[in-house]
């Protein structure tokens, strides 16, 4: 059997997965190209990746010393990532192309157990939104919009006119701009189509401007001192993702239609992270085939017979 190096792998799984789903895979794939690109599969094992994934950090670290101020390894889900993309190469090469005998073991990081998301109540957002007065009132909009459509910040703040069809009440993010690397349509309710004919006019490219230039962003430090004061506590811009979540399960949204709407890369991501505040919609769900016949359990009837003697001996 030919020796092929990793380098190899990751030039044959890009030109087979072109413009395909699988963007995310090929993007940690290269970064850690350097570290792995001339070992031979047969060579790679669980442990070579894991030293493969600290020098890649590392180099990360030291290369952007102005985002990065204090040095911080990376989390053991955002390592698995990176071992769930190597594991799928090492499985095409094994099972499709016949480059190894068998693939090498990849054993994933125990991870930490999952918050519940943190999202707004109606009042909670009603009190954000009316506090965005003064030097923070440019701030009201794009949090408005964000609460409506579920948007992420960046595409938020990066958000054009050209991308909007007011007509059939649509935006499509191009797929450069968006996390997935593939377009997003997102239908426009009233509360959104109301919030871009308030910005209509105000520049001719971006919808979220301040003093005649776009939005950059929110800074999460004032933004989080901001909520604060207001009681809002563990709030950041995120949030109106995840409210836009809450707000539509419990509102009777599936998680199925949930997940397209906002743009989610699978539906299993959005009920394992949202699927416990859609249970008052399943307990309605559960009553449409609801048995309207009474039944009586033995167990009941000998029970309550017991309790009415001991009842009867004690009035004696």
């Amino acid at each position: 059997m030919q020796q092929h190096t990793y380098e190899d792998a990751v030039r044959r799984f890009q030109r087979e997965h072109a413009g395909r789903t699988a963007d995310q895979t090929l993007d940690r794939l290269h970064k850690l190209t350097p570290w792995l690109g001339q070992q031979p599969l047969e060579s790679i094992s669980n442990a070579r990746i894991s030293e493969a994934i600290d020098q890649y950090a590392a180099a990360f670290l030291n290369n952007n010393p102005r985002r990065h101020k204090q040095a911080r390894p990376l989390s053991a889900t955002t390592r698995n990532h990176y071992r769930i993309a190597v594991r799928t190469l090492m499985n095409s090469a094994w099972r499709n192309w016949e480059w190894l005998d068998a693939p090498p073991r990849i054993r994933l990081e125990q991870t930490e157990e999952r918050h519940e998301a943190r999202w707004l109540t109606p009042d909670e957002a009603e009190r954000l939104l009316a506090a965005c007065t003064g030097r923070r009132l440019h701030w009201k909009a794009p949090l408005a919009f964000a609460l409506a459509t579920g948007l992420r910040a960046g595409n938020v703040f990066d958000l054009q006119w050209k991308w909007i069809n007011v007509d059939r009440r649509t935006l499509v993010i191009p797929a450069m701009h968006y996390k997935l690397k593939c377009p997003h349509r997102v239908p426009l309710n009233r509360d959104a189509m109301g919030i871009l004919a308030a910005r209509r006019g105000l520049d001719e490219r971006y919808v979220f401007t301040y003093r005649g230039e776009p939005i950059k962003r929110i800074h999460p430090r004032n933004f989080k001192q901001f909520c604060d004061e207001l009681g809002l506590h563990g709030v950041t811009f995120h949030t109106t993702r995840h409210t836009f979540a809450a707000w539509h399960l419990m509102n009777g949204t599936s998680v199925y239609d949930l997940a397209k709407l906002g743009g989610w890369s699978s539906v299993k991501m959005v009920e394992q992270t949202y699927g416990h505040l859609a249970d008052d919609y399943l307990h309605a769900m559960a009553e449409n085939i609801a048995f309207t016949a009474e039944v009586q359990k033995p167990e009941a009837t000998a029970l309550s017979g017991t309790m009415g003697n001991a009842q009867e001996q004690r009035n004696e």
